[in-house]
């Protein structure tokens, strides 16, 4: 996929969204890790670290078994545009333990979000401060709105999105919860340092 930018040299947010948005944050057991947008050769990471998510993990990221990610699917996971397509990971060391990402909708200010914070990194804030600087970063490409659908069982991501200061709106049907997120102006939460 191309990007709208030629180079990310050239993208409105920052001179580099790659040191632009790095942010370092220390989670409530003291641990310092990294937050920073997605890379192209971030794939093996990514496959690695679908490989260590439990089998709940996956279910709930994915709906239903998915074992493995292919070289394709991450790929298409770690290409973004820095605009239509965006997405943030938390690295701890050279581990990738957690993966926040938008992509746009049909209508050019509503985008979807989705993330998957490895299971002993879960309860730490990482899913909250994704989708907090998601929401910065989305708000300065325009975007008013972020969308989700989670599973009802997904208690994590409920409390991610409670805790959000985002006022969700939640509508539930069929095991499946659809949520709005009004990301226009709102404060956000987050559970974690990040030295700011």
């Amino acid at each position: 996929m191309s990007s709208q930018y030629e180079t990310v040299a050239e993208h409105p947010l920052g001179d580099n969204p790659q040191t632009a948005w790095r942010r370092e944050v220390t989670l409530p057991s003291g641990r310092r890790v990294v937050i920073r947008p997605i890379r192209a050769n971030d794939t093996a990471a990514l496959i690695d670290f679908h490989e260590r998510l439990s089998a709940t993990s996956v279910h709930n990221r994915f709906f239903g078994a998915h074992p493995h990610l292919t070289p394709r699917e991450a790929i298409s996971f770690a290409v973004v545009d820095y605009r239509r397509r965006m997405a943030f990971v938390a690295v701890d060391g050279t581990s990738l333990i957690g993966v926040g990402r938008y992509e746009a909708l049909g209508d050019p200010h509503v985008a979807e979000v989705a993330f998957v914070v490895a299971d002993d990194f879960q309860r730490q804030g990482l899913g909250t401060t994704l989708l907090g600087l998601l929401a910065e970063y989305a708000r300065a490409e325009d975007y008013r709105q972020f969308v989700a659908q989670i599973l009802v069982s997904n208690l994590c991501m409920r409390e991610v999105f409670a805790r959000s200061g985002l006022s969700p709106v939640l509508r539930g049907h069929k095991g499946v919860i659809d949520v709005l997120l009004d990301i226009g102006d709102g404060h956000l939460g987050s559970e974690v340092d990040d030295g700011r």
